[in-house]
């Protein structure tokens, strides 16, 4: 009984972990929703990729805050800028007026590192875009982000 048991856990073990390791297919052209941030379970992001867009090479992304955490519908409006412009598009669906700053801070870090993780972006084309007070976080983002800010 113990054994069989074992064989069992042993099994669904080896079945996440397989499952785990399995790559995220990206689909290009379009806009993908709810994608999970890495080191986290509650944070998701929208996430646009042209559709000539070409893994091995460099592309820049721009990070577009939504203060309603509608990541999907902000992407939309810079869709045909992203895919005239060859540019990467990722917006979170965690950012909110509710929180502080900090923590909307901390989310978009997070955001970056996972997408910096999935795609090579030269170091010197982040970009930053809102509209309203997505607006007005996306131009303080890059001071705490690059000086470490008063998190």
């Amino acid at each position: 009984m113990k054994r069989s048991l074992l064989s069992v856990c042993l099994l669904f073990v080896i079945a996440f972990a397989s499952q785990a390791q399995q790559p995220i297919k990206l689909k290009k052209g379009i806009i993908l929703d709810s994608l999970q941030v890495r080191d986290t379970i509650a944070e998701s992001f929208a996430l646009y990729i042209p559709s000539s867009y070409n893994s091995p090479e460099m592309w820049p992304v721009i990070f577009i805050m939504d203060m309603e955490g509608k990541g999907k519908e902000a992407i939309s409006k810079f869709r045909s800028a992203g895919e005239k412009h060859q540019y990467l598009l990722a917006a979170s669906n965690n950012l909110s007026d509710s929180l502080s700053i900090a923590d909307n801070i901390n989310t978009i870090k997070r955001l970056i590192k996972t997408v910096s993780e999935m795609f090579a972006i030269p170091q010197s084309r982040f970009y930053t875009a809102g509209f309203e007070n997505g607006g007005k976080m996306a131009g303080i983002t890059p001071f705490y982000i690059l000086t470490g800010g008063v998190i």
